[in-house]
């Protein structure tokens, strides 16, 4: 990729904020009007990480993707500013942070609810 090259793919790719915010508004209205119930799991496993997952691993995931979540709106948010300042070369960096950081988040999260 050369320096000049369009940044169009990285930004298709970061997607847009109202995503990030929808679904962070979402996870905190759910966890807000029944707390017991979103986290609720029915039945029992005998595998370590499926009982490590229902006892704190659920909280800890949840609360990781929404500060991923939170962490991306920002990101989007800094670099429009930094954008609008001819800070382009900082901009793009936060812009590709913000990719990086939401898929390492989400492989984060889908490795730690699947089991054997």
């Amino acid at each position: 990729m050369k320096p000049t090259d369009n940044l169009a793919p990285y930004i298709l790719a970061s997607m847009h904020p109202m995503m990030h915010m929808s679904l962070l508004f979402t996870s905190f209205i759910m966890i807000a009007h029944d707390r017991e119930k979103f986290y609720e799991i029915p039945g029992e496993c005998d595998d370590k990480d499926a009982q490590r997952f229902s006892k704190s691993g659920k909280y800890h995931l949840m609360f990781a993707i929404m500060t991923a979540h939170l962490l991306c709106i920002v990101f989007h948010y800094l670099y429009q500013v930094l954008n609008h300042y001819n800070k382009k070369t900082i901009a793009n960096i936060l812009l590709v942070i913000k990719v990086l950081l939401y898929i390492y988040s989400v492989m984060m999260v889908q490795t730690g609810i699947t089991f054997d």
